[in-house]
Protein backbone atom coordinates (compact mmCIF):
# COMPACT_ATOMS: atom_id res chain seq x y z
CA UNK A 1 0.00 0.00 0.00
CA UNK A 2 2.91 2.33 0.79
CA UNK A 3 4.19 2.26 -2.95
CA UNK A 4 0.83 2.08 -4.24
CA UNK A 5 0.48 5.92 -2.74
CA UNK A 6 4.02 7.16 -3.83
CA UNK A 7 2.61 6.22 -7.47
CA UNK A 8 0.29 8.81 -7.16
CA UNK A 9 3.98 11.23 -7.38
CA UNK A 10 3.96 10.20 -11.15
CA UNK A 11 0.77 11.64 -11.93
CA UNK A 12 3.02 15.03 -13.31
CA UNK A 13 4.69 12.60 -15.51
CA UNK A 14 1.61 12.11 -17.70
CA UNK A 15 0.75 15.61 -18.51
CA UNK A 16 4.24 15.49 -20.09
CA UNK A 17 3.89 11.81 -22.15
CA UNK A 18 3.71 11.13 -25.29
CA UNK A 19 0.60 8.33 -26.28
CA UNK A 20 1.97 7.41 -29.12
CA UNK A 21 4.48 6.34 -27.57
CA UNK A 22 2.18 2.74 -27.15
CA UNK A 23 1.52 2.63 -31.26
CA UNK A 24 2.27 0.87 -33.09
CA UNK A 25 0.58 -2.09 -31.36
CA UNK A 26 1.13 -5.86 -31.98
CA UNK A 27 4.22 -5.21 -34.33
CA UNK A 28 6.05 -8.06 -32.47
CA UNK A 29 6.12 -11.67 -32.97
CA UNK A 30 5.21 -14.50 -30.87
CA UNK A 31 8.90 -15.30 -30.60
CA UNK A 32 9.59 -11.60 -29.28
CA UNK A 33 7.11 -11.45 -26.77
CA UNK A 34 8.08 -15.06 -25.51
CA UNK A 35 11.38 -13.55 -25.15
CA UNK A 36 10.11 -10.27 -23.42
CA UNK A 37 8.47 -12.59 -20.76
CA UNK A 38 11.41 -14.23 -20.29
CA UNK A 39 13.41 -11.52 -19.23
CA UNK A 40 10.85 -10.15 -16.61
CA UNK A 41 10.22 -13.76 -15.10
CA UNK A 42 12.22 -12.44 -12.01
CA UNK A 43 9.38 -10.34 -11.08
CA UNK A 44 6.98 -13.42 -10.58
CA UNK A 45 9.23 -16.42 -9.76
CA UNK A 46 8.38 -16.56 -5.95
CA UNK A 47 5.17 -17.32 -6.38
CA UNK A 48 6.42 -21.25 -5.63
CA UNK A 49 7.62 -20.02 -2.10
CA UNK A 50 3.60 -21.00 -1.49
CA UNK A 51 3.91 -24.80 -1.84
CA UNK A 52 6.24 -24.37 1.33
CA UNK A 53 3.77 -22.12 3.48
CA UNK A 54 0.89 -23.10 2.36
CA UNK A 55 0.22 -25.97 4.92
CA UNK A 56 1.17 -23.60 7.73
CA UNK A 57 -2.31 -21.49 6.39
CA UNK A 58 -5.25 -21.77 8.83
CA UNK A 59 -7.99 -21.08 6.62
CA UNK A 60 -7.15 -21.77 3.09
CA UNK A 61 -10.43 -21.12 1.75
CA UNK A 62 -11.01 -18.41 3.52
CA UNK A 63 -7.84 -16.59 2.75
CA UNK A 64 -7.61 -17.97 -1.30
CA UNK A 65 -10.31 -14.33 -2.32
CA UNK A 66 -7.74 -12.52 -0.72
CA UNK A 67 -4.55 -13.87 -2.04
CA UNK A 68 -5.71 -13.76 -5.71
CA UNK A 69 -6.91 -9.96 -4.73
CA UNK A 70 -3.35 -9.24 -3.74
CA UNK A 71 -2.37 -11.20 -7.45
CA UNK A 72 -4.77 -8.74 -9.23
CA UNK A 73 -3.90 -5.96 -7.27
CA UNK A 74 0.29 -6.10 -7.81
CA UNK A 75 0.12 -6.83 -11.37
CA UNK A 76 -2.09 -3.62 -11.87
CA UNK A 77 0.45 -2.10 -10.48
CA UNK A 78 3.11 -3.66 -12.35
CA UNK A 79 1.34 -2.59 -15.23
CA UNK A 80 0.56 1.18 -14.58
CA UNK A 81 4.47 1.66 -13.76
CA UNK A 82 4.96 0.06 -17.35
CA UNK A 83 2.58 1.97 -19.24
CA UNK A 84 3.59 5.07 -17.27
CA UNK A 85 7.40 4.54 -17.72
CA UNK A 86 6.52 3.87 -21.53
CA UNK A 87 4.26 7.08 -22.40
CA UNK A 88 7.40 9.17 -20.48
CA UNK A 89 10.11 7.77 -22.38
CA UNK A 90 10.13 7.34 -26.40
CA UNK A 91 12.13 4.03 -27.40
CA UNK A 92 15.30 5.07 -27.76
CA UNK A 93 15.71 6.96 -24.44
CA UNK A 94 14.68 3.78 -22.60
CA UNK A 95 17.40 1.75 -24.46
CA UNK A 96 19.89 4.47 -22.81
CA UNK A 97 18.69 4.63 -19.17
CA UNK A 98 19.36 2.11 -16.46
CA UNK A 99 16.77 2.82 -14.22
CA UNK A 100 13.39 4.67 -15.95
CA UNK A 101 11.61 4.76 -12.84
CA UNK A 102 14.03 5.77 -10.65
CA UNK A 103 14.87 8.46 -13.58
CA UNK A 104 11.53 9.42 -13.25
CA UNK A 105 11.10 9.74 -9.45
CA UNK A 106 14.47 12.41 -9.90
CA UNK A 107 12.50 14.43 -11.48
CA UNK A 108 9.46 14.54 -8.77
CA UNK A 109 9.80 18.01 -6.79
CA UNK A 110 7.95 18.96 -3.62
CA UNK A 111 8.50 22.55 -1.72
CA UNK A 112 9.22 20.34 1.59
CA UNK A 113 11.54 18.11 -0.28
CA UNK A 114 14.31 18.13 -2.38
CA UNK A 115 15.91 14.84 -3.03
CA UNK A 116 12.49 12.63 -3.71
CA UNK A 117 14.16 9.46 -5.02
CA UNK A 118 16.13 9.04 -1.61
CA UNK A 119 12.65 8.29 -0.27
CA UNK A 120 11.38 6.73 -3.72
CA UNK A 121 14.40 3.95 -3.19
CA UNK A 122 13.70 3.23 0.53
CA UNK A 123 10.00 2.89 -0.09
CA UNK A 124 11.05 0.19 -2.84
CA UNK A 125 13.02 -1.35 0.35
CA UNK A 126 10.53 -1.64 1.70
CA UNK A 127 8.66 -3.66 -0.89
CA UNK A 128 11.99 -6.14 -1.49
CA UNK A 129 12.38 -6.85 1.90
CA UNK A 130 9.64 -9.45 1.98
CA UNK A 131 10.54 -10.85 -1.08
CA UNK A 132 13.64 -11.58 1.05
CA UNK A 133 12.61 -12.62 3.55
CA UNK A 134 9.55 -15.29 2.63
CA UNK A 135 12.48 -17.65 0.38
CA UNK A 136 14.62 -17.01 3.22
CA UNK A 137 12.36 -18.61 5.90
CA UNK A 138 11.03 -21.14 3.09
CA UNK A 139 15.13 -22.24 2.38
CA UNK A 140 15.38 -22.54 6.47
CA UNK A 141 12.32 -25.05 6.52
CA UNK A 142 12.99 -27.26 3.47
CA UNK A 143 16.87 -27.84 5.55
CA UNK A 144 15.16 -28.74 8.44
CA UNK A 145 13.20 -31.00 6.93
CA UNK A 146 15.29 -33.23 5.02
CA UNK A 147 18.27 -33.02 7.60
CA UNK A 148 19.02 -31.97 11.34
CA UNK A 149 20.09 -28.30 10.99
CA UNK A 150 18.76 -26.07 12.90
CA UNK A 151 16.87 -22.84 11.14
CA UNK A 152 18.80 -20.59 13.09
CA UNK A 153 22.04 -22.14 11.84
CA UNK A 154 21.15 -22.49 8.57
CA UNK A 155 19.45 -18.68 8.57
CA UNK A 156 23.09 -17.33 9.67
CA UNK A 157 24.35 -19.18 6.74
CA UNK A 158 21.94 -17.97 3.84
CA UNK A 159 22.27 -14.51 5.15
CA UNK A 160 25.69 -14.51 5.56
CA UNK A 161 26.18 -15.91 1.56
CA UNK A 162 23.67 -13.49 0.45
CA UNK A 163 25.96 -9.92 1.80
CA UNK A 164 28.70 -12.01 -0.13
CA UNK A 165 26.89 -12.35 -3.12
CA UNK A 166 25.61 -8.51 -2.57
CA UNK A 167 29.55 -7.03 -2.13
CA UNK A 168 30.44 -8.92 -5.47
CA UNK A 169 28.44 -6.96 -7.84
CA UNK A 170 29.61 -3.28 -8.31
CA UNK A 171 29.75 -2.99 -11.60
CA UNK A 172 25.96 -2.17 -13.84
CA UNK A 173 27.17 -4.98 -16.46
CA UNK A 174 27.69 -7.50 -13.93
CA UNK A 175 24.29 -6.79 -11.75
CA UNK A 176 22.83 -7.45 -15.41
CA UNK A 177 24.38 -10.55 -16.16
CA UNK A 178 23.49 -11.80 -12.70
CA UNK A 179 19.97 -11.24 -13.37
CA UNK A 180 19.45 -12.71 -16.58
CA UNK A 181 21.71 -15.63 -14.80
CA UNK A 182 18.59 -15.64 -11.85
CA UNK A 183 16.05 -15.37 -14.65
CA UNK A 184 16.77 -18.29 -17.17
CA UNK A 185 17.32 -20.22 -13.88
CA UNK A 186 13.82 -19.11 -12.28
CA UNK A 187 12.01 -19.36 -15.56
CA UNK A 188 13.19 -23.49 -16.01
CA UNK A 189 12.52 -23.74 -12.34
CA UNK A 190 8.92 -22.69 -12.70
CA UNK A 191 8.01 -24.11 -15.96
CA UNK A 192 10.26 -27.43 -16.52
CA UNK A 193 11.08 -28.37 -12.30
CA UNK A 194 7.90 -28.15 -11.24
CA UNK A 195 5.99 -29.47 -14.08
CA UNK A 196 8.34 -32.18 -14.00
CA UNK A 197 8.29 -33.15 -10.46
CA UNK A 198 4.16 -32.82 -10.61
CA UNK A 199 4.38 -35.71 -13.01
CA UNK A 200 6.66 -37.83 -10.71
CA UNK A 201 4.06 -37.78 -8.47
CA UNK A 202 1.71 -38.34 -10.51
CA UNK A 203 3.23 -41.28 -11.66
CA UNK A 204 4.08 -42.41 -7.82
CA UNK A 205 0.58 -42.54 -6.72
CA UNK A 206 -0.80 -44.15 -9.66
CA UNK A 207 1.65 -46.95 -9.21
CA UNK A 208 1.24 -46.81 -5.39
CA UNK A 209 -2.87 -47.56 -6.20
CA UNK A 210 -2.10 -50.23 -8.26
CA UNK A 211 0.02 -51.80 -6.05
CA UNK A 212 -3.16 -51.89 -3.59
CA UNK A 213 -5.56 -52.40 -5.78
Amino acid sequence: MISTLFMFGFYSHTQSSALGNLFPLFNHSIEDLFKAAKSSCIIYISFDTLLIYFPFLKSPEKTSKWAHFALLFTTLKYVVIIVITILYFSLGQLQHTLWPTLTMAKIIEFSFMERFEYLFIFMWLIVIIPSICIPLWCCTRILKKVTTIKPSLSLAFFLVTLYIIALTFHERVKIDSYQRFVSNLGFYFIFAYIPLLFIIYLVIMKFKKTNLA
